[in-house]
């Protein structure tokens, strides 16, 4: 994601094969989403779509899960996407290897130190 003060279009040209996106295409998404998406498949990355958009399949990605997030009430639940997240979350950090899991406990370490969380 660009940080603050930067574009998408300034984030691209830096992605290519062995990058992996991950990309929330929830209700309510921007209307560049589709130009997004079929530049994000241009940079030959791979594209990971979640979300609960109708077309979300129709869409260029490597990965497509599907979360439902219709309510009975007025909000959208979430749930379904967060535990999608955590389940990546916890399969990239456990892929990572003692590495990896030294760094989210120098990670963590870090925001105790520092309160900010």
């Amino acid at each position: 994601m660009p940080r603050d003060g930067e574009t998408l279009a300034e984030s691209l040209p830096g992605l290519g094969r062995g990058d992996c996106i991950v990309l929330f295409a929830l209700r309510r998404a921007p209307a560049a989403l589709e130009r997004l998406v079929e530049a994000l498949a241009e940079t030959s990355a791979d594209v990971v779509l979640i979300g609960d958009l109708p077309r979300l399949d129709t869409l260029p990605a490597r990965w497509t899960i599907s979360c439902a997030t219709s309510a009975p009430g007025p909000l959208l639940n979430h749930s379904s996407v967060m535990a999608v997240c955590n389940l990546i979350a916890a399969r990239v950090i456990n892929s990572s290897g003692p590495a990896g899991r030294q760094r989210m406990r120098a990670i963590e370490d870090a925001h105790a130190r520092l309160g900010e969380l």
